[in-house]
């Protein structure tokens, strides 16, 4: 049975070979030796082909150009082949694009930050405002060394400092180095004081309560000593 089986498969694969071998044949012999037509190019045909549509010349673009550029100068210098080359180059855009992404967070930042900050003087200058005397109105009747005497007796520093700044006004207003007015900021009464023997400490004097009152840093009894000093100093030169 398995002997039958076996010449079915061999005469099967005999026929499909004699089979492919004659249509082969038969197709080779359909095949004729000599064109029926034989067609031949004019002399002329490159004329017909001479418009700019026909024109098919390889444009770079500048981008492309400066990439090559760029590249055979990094093979020149680094003695490199093209695919080295290319690599360096690779390594080069990573660091270039990661650059300008830090950048342009750090840019984002500081503008964040500085929003925040102008968002947190105005807050605290608003509060500033709202004490319970109305110093703003009445500078010249306030008896700020008492009210100073009273804030280091309850060991409360920044407000010293701040009746200090206002002690320091009322005496500028007093000499007409200044025009007191509770509209205005400390950067308008250093553009009053500017020019004046008193500009230099003025100006000290201003960097301290900006940062100790609306910055809200708190300052222990040394340096209090310390910054109340710089107050104290120019104050002596009022004489009335």
């Amino acid at each position: 049975m398995k002997i039958r089986k076996y010449l079915s498969y061999v005469l099967l694969s005999a026929w499909l070979c004699l089979s492919h071998n004659f249509l082969c044949a038969q197709d080779l012999a359909e095949v004729p030796e000599r064109p029926d037509e034989i067609r031949e190019l004019s002399p002329s045909f490159k004329e017909a082909y001479t418009d700019s549509a026909y024109d098919y010349v390889e444009t770079t673009s500048w981008l492309a150009r400066a990439q090559r550029w760029l590249l055979e100068q990094i093979a020149s210098l680094l003695k490199v082949n093209p695919t080295g080359a290319s690599k360096i180059l690779r390594v080069l855009e990573i660091i270039f694009y990661s650059l300008i992404i830090i950048g342009v967070i750090y840019l984002i930042i500081r503008i964040i930050l500085n929003k925040e900050a102008r968002w947190i003087f105005k807050k605290n200058r608003e509060k500033a405002n709202t004490l319970s005397f109305e110093i703003n109105e009445n500078i010249q009747e306030v008896d700020f060394d008492t009210l100073i005497n009273e804030a280091v007796a309850q060991k409360d520093f920044r407000t010293a400092i701040r009746y200090y700044y206002l002690l320091l006004l009322k005496k500028l207003d007093q000499f007409n180095i200044i025009d007191f007015d509770a509209q205005k900021t400390t950067f308008d009464y250093q553009l009053e004081v500017e020019g004046s023997a008193y500009a230099s400490g003025f100006n000290k004097a201003t960097h301290y309560y900006t940062y100790i009152w609306y910055g809200e840093f708190f300052i222990d009894e040394e340096e209090y000593g310390t910054t109340s000093g710089v107050y104290q100093q120019l104050l002596k030169q009022f004489t009335k």
